[in-house]
């Protein structure tokens, strides 16, 4: 049974999570498409104004089965907006003070 019934990404903002390399871009301008009797997700890489890409703004043709998920946002506002919610960089990790002691380096 084949259920050709594709989700409407009309306005909405794609982010996608490849299964390898694991990878997540976003993608408006998302939808499905047959190429050659394959199925892809196809859509324009949305920018990251935190960390510019040489592919900002290039479309992309992903094979279903190279996905592990995708999350939908309502609008590039809202998913923009997410973005700014998050620092840039990771928080650094706090060294645990008992280990450092006990390795000699600690107080």
């Amino acid at each position: 049974m084949s259920d050709e019934s594709f989700p409407d990404f009309t306005g909405r903002i794609v982010v996608v999570q490849l299964a390898t390399p694991q990878v997540s871009f976003a993608l408006e301008q998302a939808r499905y498409e047959r190429h050659l009797g394959k199925l892809y997700l196809i859509g324009r890489q949305v920018a990251n104004p935190q960390h510019p890409h040489w592919s900002d703004g290039a479309t992309f043709y992903i094979a279903p089965e190279q996905l592990s998920f995708f999350a939908v946002f309502d609008s590039l506002q809202a998913y923009l907006s997410r973005l700014a919610e998050f620092p840039s960089a990771p928080p650094p990790i706090e060294q645990d003070k008992r280990r450092r002691k006990w390795f000699g380096r600690g107080e």
